[in-house]
C-alpha cells in the first residue's frame, strides 16, 4: 500500500506547489507572446494559429489519454504478487 497517503490528507507544500505554478504560468506567457514564432516554427504548414493550437492540443490530449492508463496500469502491476523462481 501507499505508505504516504492521499495528498489532501497529507496537506500540500507550497515550497513546491508555487514555483510549479509560477513556472506553468511564465510558459503560458512567454507562448502567447511568441505566437507568430511558434507557429512558423512548428507549424509551418498551417495557414492560422488556431489550426496550430488545434494540432498542439490533440497531441496533448493524446499524451494525457496514454499516461492515464499507463499509470493505472503501473499501479496494478505493482501491486501483483510476481513469483519469480
Amino acid at each position: 500500500m501507499n505508505k504516504g497517503g492521499h495528498c489532501l490528507t497529507r496537506g500540500l507544500n507550497p515550497a513546491k506547489v508555487v514555483p510549479g505554478t509560477l513556472s506553468g504560468e511564465a510558459s503560458l506567457y512567454l507562448q502567447h507572446l511568441l505566437l507568430d514564432c511558434l507557429r512558423r516554427t512548428f507549424c509551418p504548414d498551417l495557414l492560422t494559429l488556431r489550426d496550430c493550437f488545434n494540432a498542439h492540443g490533440s497531441f496533448l490530449l493524446v499524451c494525457i489519454g496514454v499516461q492515464i492508463p499507463w499509470n493505472g496500469v503501473s499501479a496494478l502491476l505493482v501491486l501483483l504478487p510476481l513469483h519469480i523462481r
